[in-house]
């Protein structure tokens, strides 16, 4: 049986990955800290710092050395950097320099497991945190409230939650709630077909299979000869509705059934929404999020964009991505550490199933 000691010394040996050649370094530990520190550009989009490699030097001290000196027991680390320099107009590459610079001396693990710290001996206490991944519960009260709370391994916690309303929303770090169709709609999704649609399809009947007052329209529905808006998107097919339709010659249109407990939610989201355009939408979340309003378009829809699915703001690691594949039937590359679209997409559809 392994002495104890060995999970730490080997967890320190993964994180440093100090005998495994440059090229062939997993993404993980310190290698993964500098991918996702670099590259580093600047505001004006001329210079931008790459990193290449690190390399690990010996320990200029013994470890009794370092506690009879009072010293730090480490080692020292230089990286490989390179420097671009491009035309902030063309973006064409003009200039690259190459360089090795000492960064720091790294604290080190004694064989025994500890780091010497000014000659003191310390160990690192290991902690119990919630892995990452998605944990769905439905909260036992009236009326039911169910919650989806994605946890990533670094960046903000973000609850997903069906109220007693019967309101879809998003918290992000005790933010005001968003609700889910603004998101999608400052995704890209502009309509309220569109982004039904995304999240479950939907079906198509004839005219005389319909139940009058049960089911709306998925789209604008127009008179194919003259254009004319005869139902709005998400609108209600009454018996009046349906009897003009059939007088403008249509006889099968796409519809979602409203006794779907999964429509109900979503048009009922819909209909609290104030906010009904992209743009609207783009503006309002950068505020919630940053407390200012964003300078234009372009770069509420980049914040946005980056605040979800940039591995800088939002990392999941490998395990977070295992347990998510895992957790929500889907099948992403495992070495795709951020969210994706198809992430956000089942983590809304699987709460909706509940």
């Amino acid at each position: 049986m392994p002495h104890l000691l060995i999970v730490q010394v080997e967890s320190f040996k993964q994180f440093l990955q100090e005998d495994v050649p440059p090229h062939k370094r997993k993404d993980e530990g310190l290698q993964s800290v500098f991918n996702e520190v670099f590259p580093i550009e600047d505001i004006h989009g001329k210079y931008s710092l790459e990193f290449v490699k690190y390399r690990i030097g010996p320990p200029k001290y013994t470890v009794e050395e370092a506690k009879k000196k009072n010293l730090t027991y480490s080692v020292p680390m230089w990286v490989t950097l390179k420097l671009h320099q491009k035309d902030p107009k063309s973006g064409e590459l003009e200039n690259t320099i190459e360089q090795e610079v000492y960064l720091c001396d790294l604290p080190y693990m004694t064989p025994k497991g500890t780091f010497i710290i000014n000659g003191v001996e310390r160990v690192v206490v290991n902690q119990l945190h919630r892995s990452p991944g998605v944990y769905f519960e439905i909260e036992s009260k009236e009326p039911a409230v169910f919650r989806a709370l994605l946890v990533p391994y670094r960046g903000p916690w973000i609850d997903f939650s069906i109220d007693g309303s019967k309101v879809l929303g998003i918290t992000i770090s005790k933010r005001r709630k968003i609700p889910i169709t603004r998101l999608l709609r400052a995704f890209g999704h502009k309509t309220s077909g569109e982004i039904l649609k995304i999240l479950f399809p939907p079906s198509k009947k004839k005219l005389s299979e319909l139940v009058p007052d049960e089911f709306v329209a998925v789209d604008d529905i127009v008179d194919p000869k003259t254009g004319e808006l005869l139902v709005e998107s998400t609108g209600k097919l009454t018996d009046e509705v349906i009897e003009n339709l059939k007088s403008h010659g249509i006889e099968e249109v796409e519809v979602y059934d409203t006794r779907d407990p999964r429509v109900e939610v979503l048009l009922t989201t819909l209909r609290q929404d104030r906010i009904k355009d992209e743009k609207g939408a783009l503006g309002n979340i950068y505020r919630t999020l940053r407390y200012t309003p964003p300078k234009d378009e372009k770069e509420a829809r980049e914040y946005i964009h980056n605040f979800f699915f940039s591995r800088a703001r939002f990392y999941l690691a490998r395990v977070g991505r295992y347990k998510l594949n895992w957790r929500l039937g889907l099948n992403i590359d495992p070495e795709v550490h951020t969210l994706t679209m198809d992430d956000f997409l089942a983590i809304v559809r699987k709460l909706l199933d509940l």
